[in-house]
């Protein structure tokens, strides 16, 4: 990937990392709230981050991004996260503000 691809690949890589570290820290009892909490954070601003960039790109582009990563079910046609998404990541860290 390159460019914007690479830029949401990176991000969709670093969610995936992020849950696998809380669900390793859970399993060997060791997930704290503040692990808990940075972690949270984390996968929000790597979701805010995508959200930027399906933003920046043009219309037809971020038509393409949004169906090549099947991101759908997460973001509007113009590149937002979705209302209902936004309060279920959200949900992730209640403390932790979606801009």
């Amino acid at each position: 990937y390159v460019g914007k691809e690479a830029d949401i690949n990176e991000s969709l890589a670093e969610i995936e990392t992020q849950k696998k570290k809380a669900e390793n820290l859970f399993a060997n009892e060791k997930l704290t709230e503040q692990n808990e909490s940075r972690i949270s954070s984390n996968i929000v601003g790597n979701y805010q981050n995508i959200e930027w960039t399906l933003k920046k790109a043009s219309e037809s582009k971020r038509a393409s991004l949004i169906k090549k990563f099947s991101l759908e079910k997460a973001f509007n046609p113009d590149g937002s996260i979705k209302g209902d998404f936004a309060t279920q990541i959200r949900g992730l860290n209640l403390t932790a503000p979606l801009v």
